[in-house]
Parts: C-alpha cells; structure tokens; sequence
C-alpha cells in the first residue's frame, strides 16, 4: 500500500515537471494559449501529489496514533502496569519499613546511651559521697596536710569523673584506716 501511494506520488510529480518542462519549451516555440493551459495544468498536478502524500501521511499518523492508543488500553497492557504498579508500592513499603527498623534503633540506642550516662553519674555521685563520708571519718586520725591533700584528690577526681580514681582513693583512705 506504501509502496503505492508513493509511485502515485511521483507519477504526480514527474508529470508536473515535465508538463512544467514543456511549458517552457511551448513558451520558446512562441505559442501563445498552450502554455498557459499546460502550467495550471502542472501545478494542479504538484499540488495534487503533494496533497496525496500530505492525506497519507496524516492517515498514517492517525492510524498509528489509534493503533498505540488501543495498545494502552488493551487488557494486557493495563495489568502489566497495575503489576508494575504493586511492584512498586511493595518496594516503597519495603524501603519504608527498613528506614523505620533503623529509626527504631537509633532511637533505643540513644535512650540506652542517656540511660547509661545517668546511671554512671548516679554511681559517681554516690561514690564521691561514700568516700567523702569515709575521709570524714577518719579525719581525726589524719594530719592536717594529708587531709586537705585527699580531699583536693577527691574534688579532682570528682571533676574529672574519674570512677576508677576515687575507687582508688577509697581503697586509700580504707587502707589508712
């Protein structure tokens, strides 16, 4: 059919031309009312065939347009994109869920963190009251500068919240006593 319309097409063509051709040639030759005729003759021609292969090639579109259109809408074609549709959303979940399990453990881990941080300032503090209680006690057995010397331990662990220092020094002031 393709085949057809274009040597349709260029029948109309090649006859236009040589119609134009023999214008030219009756235009030479001198006679006056031939060529006049011969040139709208020719141009209908031209115009002809390119309306021709302008007609079939808008046909041609429109036919393919159609044709993609009934594609879309075909049975297959619109499971196959609620498939992909599933597909996706099920990836959205699962993407969804990972991100919440990393959250959830983020989460824990920080609260954990806090937890530990005030358990060990709680211990740290009892430490330091335990020890200073302990350096109290024995505060009469004590000289003076070896007094003023462990407590300025003691403020110096307890600033640098040093645990196993003020163990160290609680196991000091045990041994002194």
């Amino acid at each position: 059919m393709a085949t057809l319309i274009i040597r349709l097409f260029l029948v109309l063509f090649f006859a236009a031309l040589s119609l134009l051709l023999s214008v030219d040639v009756l235009l030479w030759l001198g006679l006056p009312g031939l060529p006049n005729l011969l040139s709208k003759i020719s141009v209908y021609l031209l115009l002809a065939a390119f309306a021709l292969l302008l007609v079939v090639g808008c046909l041609w579109m429109v036919k393919l347009i159609l044709q993609s259109l009934a594609h879309y809408f075909s049975a297959a074609q619109s499971q196959q994109r609620r498939m992909w549709f599933v597909q996706n959303k099920q990836q959205q979940l699962k993407r969804l869920f990972y991100l919440k399990t990393i959250k959830l453990h983020y989460v824990h881990q920080l609260k954990r963190n806090r937890l530990l941080k005030a358990d060990n300032r709680k211990q740290l503090r009892e430490l330091s009251k335990t020890v200073a209680n302990d350096l109290l006690a024995i505060k009469k057995q004590l000289s003076g500068p070896l007094f003023k010397e462990l407590q300025q331990e003691l403020q110096l662990h307890c600033k640098r919240q040093d645990m196993q220092s003020l163990l160290q020094l609680q196991q000091k002031i045990a041994a002194i006593s």
